[in-house]
């Protein structure tokens, strides 16, 4: 009966051991930053967080944005959003003075934060690229290209529980 038990275990072990890290530390330990150049921290208590990584020259990227602004008016009292720039600082500032965000961006090495997005699921690194993580930062929804408000919405009322 013990050694019916060590695959159960075992496996049990591996997932624990497995579970993501906080995103957001993940991309501050790559040097990722705001504009001015601080860390973003995860608002405590933790909630779950989205994760928007784009770029000023990216089209379907400007397209998405209206949306995201959107749906952070909307939720972004219970979701923290978070935008990931893989662009020069001053390129984004320039852009965000024609399309400003309305949640914090930030931004670091390109090379670094594309391996990020590897390990959290973009396994071909294009952007658009968006993920939702429950408070406790596992995956729950993640998509490659363009997302739509009405694609995203319900998926940030099941991460709170609606």
């Amino acid at each position: 009966m013990k050694h019916a038990l060590i695959p159960v275990l075992a496996t049990i072990l591996l997932a624990a051991c497995s579970r993501t890290q906080d995103p957001l530390a993940e991309l501050q330990q790559a040097g990722a930053r705001t504009l001015s150049g601080q860390p973003l921290a995860r608002q405590l208590p933790a909630r779950p967080l989205l994760v928007n990584y784009w770029a000023s020259w990216c089209a379907p990227c400007r397209e998405e944005i209206p949306a995201l602004n959107r749906l952070h008016q909307r939720y972004g009292q219970q979701i923290q959003f978070v935008g990931v720039a893989l662009d020069q600082p001053a390129a984004i500032r320039t852009f965000m003075q024609r399309i400003p965000l309305n949640y914090p961006v930030i931004t670091g090495d390109s090379l670094e934060i594309g391996k990020i997005m590897h390990s959290q699921g973009n396994t071909s690194k294009g952007i658009p690229y968006t993920a939702l993580y429950d408070g406790e930062g596992r995956l729950l929804f993640s998509q490659q290209g363009p997302v739509s408000a009405a694609a995203l919405a319900p998926e940030l009322d099941k991460a709170l529980g609606k």
